[in-house]
């Protein structure tokens, strides 16, 4: 967490007003418009400085986000009160729901690559399940992340060498197949994972 938090400071992209105006991708926008409800309230976890938040808002959505980044909320605070939206952006705990949203909400778009950060399986299966407690039954759910092949060895390896490290280190901690750690932790996925 303190490494994500650490990259997303020094990564210019991301606190840039304008990529944060900008809005949806054209994937987003398109998967949002064919799967969310017209008007619907939408929760926007790892929400960043608010770039999904002004997309949505922009499209006609009610929406409400977080993020463990002091940083990025801050700025996404201030685009949203001089572009006078409604939105709605908190800061939370690395890998946590926070439990003061409201809710329940129509539909769910996770920021972009905020899935891939949580360690472990329990970890991101607990973030899920804390995410359905605050949304309608049924209710849509987009959430980009990495994929990567079954044939793949080079997460193998990486898998072994820290594994290795943490034993020297006497760590119990887990490392899963998919783990990498390259400016932010990442975790990539196969589609038997996703599914």
């Amino acid at each position: 967490a303190a490494a994500n938090a650490a990259a997303y400071e020094r990564w210019e992209q991301f606190k840039d007003d304008a990529y944060n105006r900008s809005g949806l991708t054209e994937w987003e926008s398109q998967a949002v418009q064919l799967h969310f409800p017209a008007g619907s309230s939408v929760l926007v976890p790892s929400a960043g400085a608010g770039r999904e938040l002004i997309g949505l808002e922009d499209l006609g959505f009610r929406a409400t986000g977080f993020d463990p980044s002091a940083v990025l909320v801050r700025i996404g605070l201030r685009l949203l009160a001089e572009r006078g939206r409604r939105s709605v952006l908190s800061l939370s705990s690395p890998d946590r729901v926070p439990t003061d949203l409201g809710g329940p909400f129509d539909a769910v778009l996770f920021g972009w690559g905020g899935y891939i950060h949580i360690q472990t399986r329990a970890k991101r299966v607990a973030f899920l399940s804390e995410l359905r407690d605050l949304v309608d039954v049924g209710a849509p759910m987009i959430i980009s992340f990495f994929l990567r092949s079954p044939d793949d060895r080079t997460f193998a390896a990486t898998r072994s060498i820290a594994t290795a490290i943490r034993r020297v280190r006497r760590s119990n901690q887990l490392v899963e197949l998919g783990d990498t750690v390259a400016g932010t932790f990442d975790h990539f996925f196969t589609w038997n994972e996703i599914e």
